[in-house]
């Protein structure tokens, strides 16, 4: 089941592209992905053991099947966040719900592989993540995502 609510103009008309395959859309891909997690993969058209891994790794941050290929619910959710990048963001805290909390779940799994369900409610686990993640930025630690906070978390810098 997709983490996001498909909206027209998502994932129609991309392929399921596996390991092997070759093409634009594999460009499209592996651009993709770099947005999420900075410039990790070579552009090169080629679905190679690399783009499987980090396509792995993403389904794994977005709580969908991990299976390595970039299928429906891949490309939504590669969508979705390629939608948000660079927008400005309500801020977010304990309490809240919503397609803004699984978006700043999906980014927190990027970090800190996948310890939490991304189901938009911004609860205990969350907040935890939130401040750890604030602390290791320098932040203020108060465990609420305001614009400092979005701001370094749509910056992946992490080691891959």
């Amino acid at each position: 089941m997709a983490i996001f609510q498909e909206s027209e103009g998502t994932s129609a008309g991309h392929s399921n592209l596996r390991k092997g395959d070759t093409g634009v859309e594999v460009k499209t891909l592996e651009e993709s992905l770099n947005l999420f997690f900075g410039s990790v993969l070579k552009v090169d058209s080629v679905f190679g053991n690399r783009t499987e891994e980090f396509v792995k790794k993403f389904q794994s941050a977005c709580n969908i099947t991990v299976d390595g290929i970039a299928g429906q619910e891949t490309w939504l959710c590669l969508e979705q966040i390629k939608s948000h990048i660079g927008k400005s963001h309500p801020t977010q805290r304990e309490g809240d719900k919503g397609d803004y909390v699984k978006y700043l779940q999906v980014w927190l799994n990027g970090y800190y592989s996948s310890q939490l369900v991304v189901d938009g409610i911004f609860g205990d686990k969350t907040e935890n993540l939130v401040k750890k993640f604030q602390q290791q930025r320098s932040l203020t630690v108060d465990g609420i995502v305001g614009s400092q906070t979005w701001s370094q978390l749509e910056q992946p810098n992490w080691d891959v």
